[in-house]
């Protein structure tokens, strides 16, 4: 494929050329020369589909390091409470009663939809039945870090995990990711098992880290240690690892996260929601510390946009520190930072990448005037001007309209689920029993 005559982002400024793409790969990348603004198409890709780019900002797809996708047929129905209250009083009793292979199927289709209409092409999920939203991903061409767990931390649910692993470990779109979800929920030999295969497989692996104030203080209380030293110690803290929150950090924690190489995931919206906190920012940054962009799920942000979490952490930072944060710098934090865990190829418009790429409209009011791009990007969350999404060297996306889903039907059949298990009768019955 040919996508000719566009304006692409090299990861500094924007440039004119000619891209080409084949087997998912943007295999060369032909610069146009200012004063003709055109280059002949090679005779090796005459015969080639050609779209025409020239109305149209290329950007690597986003990538978003932090999201509880089938979260998003739980989107509304908790609100205002704090991540405890939430969690334990919400969240658990209704995944416990519905969680099925149609909760995991609608939910995910659900939120891939929101996520390919925002610009995003990666996401690194952790949530159940990783089989499901694998073949899920599959079907709607969507590149996925599918989490997985031990189950109930059985032989058996381990096995399940390897067997998840030895599945995928070759997919051109699906790379399975060890998880355990938090200090709260999960034992030492669990951390050590995720720390295990993720070190047998080269993966990364994900936790929720000092989302709250409380979580290090418990653990103190009932240790008599810190987390982040107690989890240093037992070398769970590793380049392949996505700490997503990482609120709660002291000077010395940062130290540790960028002595061990650990990924921040952000979740500022998230955050903020339940009242969690606000991220160090420009400590975590200033010690280098590689940092990225997370959405959380839909139940506690409530949508799932990558364009809002930059627009968020940008002016956030600015005023919890005083310092600005460069644009440039907030768009790293969803394309080349992510790259450096999950896979070079990804998050840079550049030969021998992956053709994961989205289509901006030029002249669209969130877009113009056209000084800086990535300003309005970052300030302007031009949603509505994103027109044409490709994963992996084929469109998902082309003119609003996807193409690997017939979203009218989806969303009957979805609205007939929704009215078949009736979360919030369920939420009614189960506060009034307590």
């Amino acid at each position: 494929m040919l996508i000719k005559n566009c304006e692409y982002y090299d990861g500094k400024k924007f440039k004119k050329a000619n891209i080409y793409v084949e087997n998912g790969i943007i295999s060369s990348i032909d610069l146009l020369e200012e004063k003709t603004k055109k280059k002949p198409i090679s005779n090796k890709h005459a015969d080639d589909e050609i779209f025409d780019a020239k109305d149209y900002y290329l950007i690597p797809g986003m990538i978003n390091t932090h999201s509880h996708l089938p979260m998003t047929i739980t989107r509304g129905i908790a609100d205002n409470l704090t991540l405890q209250d939430w969690l334990f009083n919400v969240i658990f009793p209704v995944e416990g009663k519905f969680i099925d292979n149609d909760f995991i199927k609608f939910g995910s289709t659900l939120g891939l939809i929101e996520m390919i209409k925002s610009g995003i092409t990666t996401s690194v999920e952790m949530y159940y039945l990783p089989e499901i939203m694998a073949e899920t991903f599959k079907e709607i061409g969507f590149r996925g870090y599918i989490g997985i767990g031990s189950g109930d931390g059985t032989e058996n649910g381990k096995q399940k995990a390897v067997n998840f692993i030895e599945n995928y470990k070759n997919d051109e779109l699906i790379t399975p990711s060890p998880f355990a979800h938090a200090i709260y929920t999960t034992n030492e030999n669990n951390l050590l098992w995720v720390k295990e295969i993720s070190d047998k497989y080269n993966l990364a692996y994900q936790f929720h880290l000092l989302e709250t104030k409380p979580e290090n203080e418990n653990f103190f209380k009932e240790n008599n240690q810190n987390l982040m030293n107690y989890l240093e110690k037992i070398g769970f803290l590793t380049k392949n690892l996505i700490a997503a929150h990482s609120v709660w950090l002291t000077d010395e924690d940062i130290k540790i996260l960028k002595r061990n190489d650990v990924t921040v995931s952000h979740n500022a919206n998230s955050n903020l929601k339940l009242n969690s906190g606000i991220i160090r920012l420009h400590s975590l940054l200033k010690e280098n510390v590689n940092v990225t962009l997370g959405t959380d799920g839909a139940a506690s942000n409530n949508h799932i946009s990558l364009l809002s979490e930059m627009n968020l952490a940008a002016k956030l930072h600015h005023i919890e520190s005083g310092e600005p944060i460069n644009v440039h710098t907030v768009f790293n934090l969803i394309t080349k930072n992510p790259a450096k865990i999950l896979n070079s190829k990804l998050g840079t418009i550049k030969e021998g990448n992956f053709a994961d790429l989205v289509f901006i409209k030029k002249n669209h009011y969130s877009m113009l005037p056209s000084y800086n791009p990535i300003s309005n990007l970052v300030y302007s969350m031009p949603t509505e001007a994103i027109d044409t999404v490709m994963i992996n060297g084929k469109f998902v996306m082309k003119g609003k309209k996807l193409l690997t889903i017939n979203e009218e039907n989806f969303y009957k059949e979805l609205n007939n689920y929704l009215s078949k298990i009736n979360i919030m009768f369920f939420l009614e019955r189960h506060s009034t029993s307590k």
